[in-house]
């Protein structure tokens, strides 16, 4: 407390003017300083650690400790430059010994969003709520979770997946940075797969996303990981009764690197069989686990992340009945699903204006499902390469060229009884079992480039898009562009374009589905007007038009066909209030209307 009273009594401003200050500053020859800056933001007072300081005529940055503060030894007087990222950088001159203060904005993006990280994007239904704010206005404190309450997403009925815009939820794409994940959430409390501690932000497109991402007809979820590597060794557990107990650990290496390891179990599973009656007739068995593992390593030039995410689902469910298939009199019924998924990804700064990052990537998911003695099987082992390269030539002009080969390969299990369509009186209990094992891949390549401009006062993102799909042997191309039009304190937002999605793998099996079926296309017109009312307020009011054509649905003959078509339109307000010390908070509301034929 005596040290705390001691700092804030010695600190000083940086509103004193260094040529009036009646500090004498140390010639050059004299013998360095040790000094030392604490890092807060401006308006609220808060600390912000891991903000980088370089001092001039140093080579290595210093980073501020979880009190904001930062020490270091230069010759006075000493220039240097304090940055964070999601901050406004601020370089300042410091004359004295004692403790300099330095007030860093908050970085307002130039679509009037808050913005964590760098991986900024320019698309006109994007959303984008930081860890500090989703934390606190999310379920249960489940950063991720926020993601549910925006504008588009409702929730799905029998899937932990989200419904954006009408599309089911295997048409939207779901991603930690750019590492694809089946799944994000729990089937069970829709939990998240990784804690808030590996967090920065949570970014959400309903629509007219970018050609950056393709083979989807929805929207885009991505979880952005922090940046900063720990300061600190900190273990922290939770015990949440009575479904699940977790722990987070994080460990600083060195001052640039770091590991944040975590995990969660739940026993849900123990509980319930305990405490529901005997003469209930039934039985039932949620249960869940995660475990994630990171590695950040931060230089002047490049990012290094290495990404290890596991989930596991399951549920068993044991009734009384008079179709009972164990020997106890009882039927069972069990579904589990199950991935580990592994990324290494690497950012770097290559010089004249030029950048690439890359996330190589693979994960194996497995889905097992007996329902009364009949068991199916789907394993599945996916790997990508995605590499992006970034060239910026000037203030308001920036070219994106991208490139992704992904290989899947899927093995399908099954064990059940043999349907006879022409059989009235099919009796599955005596009718002829089936077991079925097949194994099949499949590649797919794209390649996309994009453009920022500015022409005259629009702002303009044009972009196309190729993918080719070996099993189909078919390409498609997929043009898209976005506009915006600043008007004062307001923006005109426009933009449409094509979207492909090739069908799932079973529906293009030469045995069990058409391997004649096109790509699902899908275009997407939104409209939009975004407005920055003050530095807290702001709102944005869309409507969109979404036209799906070749529709997979079921065929009586050839297994599946492209008829059908989807159509859906709507409206969707978000009003903000963005985070500061006293409230805040978001209104989001959607009307929309979907129609399938």
């Amino acid at each position: 407390m005596l040290s705390f009273l001691s700092n804030t009594l010695s600190a000083q401003t940086l509103e004193l003017d260094p040529k009036n200050s009646p500090i004498t500053p140390k010639t050059q020859a004299q013998q360095q300083d040790q000094l030392q800056i604490k890092v807060r933001v401006k308006g609220t007072g808060k600390a912000i650690k891991r903000a980088e300081i370089k001092v001039s005529g140093s080579s290595e940055p210093v980073y501020s400790d979880p009190a904001g503060i930062a020490r270091f030894k230069a010759t006075l007087p000493a220039d240097v430059e304090v940055s964070r990222n999601g901050y406004v950088t601020k370089k300042v001159s410091i004359f004295s010994e004692v403790q300099t203060q330095v007030f860093l904005n908050p970085k307002i993006s130039p679509d009037n969003e808050i913005v964590i990280t760098g991986k900024k994007r320019q698309e006109v239904s994007r959303k984008a709520i930081s860890i500090n704010e989703a934390e606190k206005i999310s379920v249960s404190g489940d950063a991720g979770r926020v993601a549910q309450l925006l504008p588009g997403v409702q929730t799905s009925q029998t899937s932990s997946k989200i419904v954006v815009r009408g599309s089911a939820p295997n048409d939207s794409l779901y991603f930690l940075d750019q590492l694809e994940l089946p799944s994000l959430y729990h089937n069970v409390g829709y939990y998240t797969v990784v804690p808030n501690a590996f967090m920065s932000d949570i970014q959400f497109t309903s629509g007219a996303f970018g050609v950056q991402n393709g083979d989807a007809t929805g929207g885009v979820l991505s979880i952005q990981t922090t940046d900063q590597p720990p300061t600190e060794r900190k273990l922290q557990w939770t015990l949440n009764l009575p479904l699940y107990v977790s722990a987070v650990y994080e460990q600083p290496i060195n001052e640039n690197s770091g590991l944040l390891i975590a995990g969660r179990h739940s026993f849900i599973q123990y509980i319930l069989p305990e405490v529901i009656p005997e003469d209930a007739g039934v039985t039932v068995a949620p249960a869940f686990s995660d475990a994630s593992f990171m590695y950040i390593h931060k230089g002047t030039k490049a990012t290094h992340k290495v990404k290890v995410v596991y989930f596991l689902d399951g549920l068993e469910l044991a009734s009384q009945g008079n179709n009972s298939s164990g020997e106890n009199g009882t039927s069972n019924f069990s579904l589990d699903s199950s991935y580990v998924a592994a990324s290494v990804e690497r950012n770097y700064i290559l010089g004249n204006g030029w950048s690439y990052t890359t996330e190589p990537q693979s994960y194996y998911s497995k889905q097992s499902f007996d329902f009364f003695g009949n068991t199916f099987d789907l394993s599945v082992i996916n790997a990508r390469l995605p590499l992006e390269l970034t060239q910026r030539r000037g203030k308001n002009e920036k070219f994106y060229y991208g490139l992704d080969y992904e290989y899947a390969r899927a093995t399908v299990k099954l064990d059940a009884p043999q349907f006879n369509r022409s059989d009235p009186f099919f009796d599955a209990e005596t009718a002829p079992r089936q077991k079925i094992e097949k194994t099949s891949g499949n590649q797919q390549i794209s390649a996309w480039a994009a453009t920022d401009q500015k022409i005259g006062p629009v702002f303009v993102h044009p972009g196309l898009r190729w993918m080719h799909n070996k099993n189909m042997r078919r390409s498609t191309v997929d043009p898209r562009i976005s506009l915006r039009l600043p008007i004062g304190r307001h923006q005109a937002k426009f933009a449409t374009g094509i979207y492909s999605q090739s069908p799932e793998p079973p529906e293009l099996d030469d045995d069990v589905g058409n391997p004649s079926l096109d790509y699902i296309q899908s275009v997407h017109y939104v409209a939009a007007v975004e407005s920055k009312w003050s530095e807290r307020w702001q709102t944005d009011f869309e409507v969109y038009y979404k036209d799906n054509r070749n529709q997979v649905q079921s065929d009586p003959v050839i297994a599946y066909n492209n008829d059908g078509k989807l159509w859906s339109y709507g409206i969707e307000a978000f009003i903000r209030r963005n985070l500061d010390n006293r409230w805040f908070g978001f209104l989001s509301y959607t009307f929309s209307n979907t129609r399938i034929k």
